[in-house]
């Protein structure tokens, strides 16, 4: 479904006018999980509003490392930062799931957005938050250890793409898709030893792992873990 919604956060703000010129503008697009949306380094052509489906943004390092700097889903805005600038892209972006995407030329981008005073405010809200988990992710690496590291990853990620289950016992649980490989990445330690602290947590009772997914019981409990 195409077509700007009001309570998406990044517009609540923006005049009904603009909302109707950027309906107008935006083209469907459709990702594939795997699929690359755009690469690190390439010219920034547009941005892009996801509509449903989970991204990772990630760039890698002069060795060939990955280091994942978010997962965004359903209402955020990816792109725009390379439109406003002129800069390259400075992340990766590639579908984690299958993903539904709306796309504004960097042409319309800037006519409709950079051009209108009451439109602009809204998407420097948005870098700025951007900017901000960034340096909360930095300050997690530099000050916290490894088990910190890991238990923020899980209460950000939780709050972010956590869903209401319920386990093979009955129990109520938070269900979230990841993996290890993934938390590691986005912590900025091995799998192994992601791996390690998330069977601590399991061992603690706060969670149980399967394949690809965290069912947590105690999310209270992995937040004490990230103080």
């Amino acid at each position: 479904m195409t077509g700007i919604n009001k309570n998406m956060a990044i517009f609540s703000e923006l005049p009904e006018s603009v909302r109707t010129k950027l309906d107008a503008a935006m083209e469907s697009k459709k990702y594939s999980a795997g699929d690359i949306i755009f690469r690190e380094g390439t010219i920034g052509d547009g941005v892009y509003i996801v509509r449903s489906g989970r991204i990772m943004l990630y760039s890698f390092s002069a060795h060939g490392e990955r280091k994942i700097f978010d997962l965004i889903t359903e209402g955020d805005v990816i792109g725009e930062m390379a439109v406003i600038d002129g800069e390259a892209r400075s992340m990766t972006a590639e579908a984690v799931t299958d993903v539904a995407m709306d796309f504004i030329s960097k042409a319309d981008f800037e006519d409709i957005i950079l051009t209108d005073k009451a439109a602009i405010l809204p998407f420097l809200t948005l870098v700025v938050r951007r900017l901000r988990r960034l340096d909360e992710h930095v300050e997690e690496i530099i000050f916290q250890g490894v088990p910190s590291r890991v238990a923020a990853a899980i209460t950000y990620l939780a709050g972010r793409f956590g869903e209401e289950a319920t386990d093979d016992d009955g129990r109520d649980v938070i269900r979230l898709s990841i993996t290890h490989a993934e938390i590691a990445d986005l912590v900025g330690t091995s799998r192994e030893y992601a791996s390690k602290f998330i069977s601590q947590f399991q061992q603690d009772n706060l969670l149980k792992c399967g394949r690809g997914v965290l069912d947590i019981y105690n999310l209270d409990g992995i937040k004490a873990w990230a103080q």
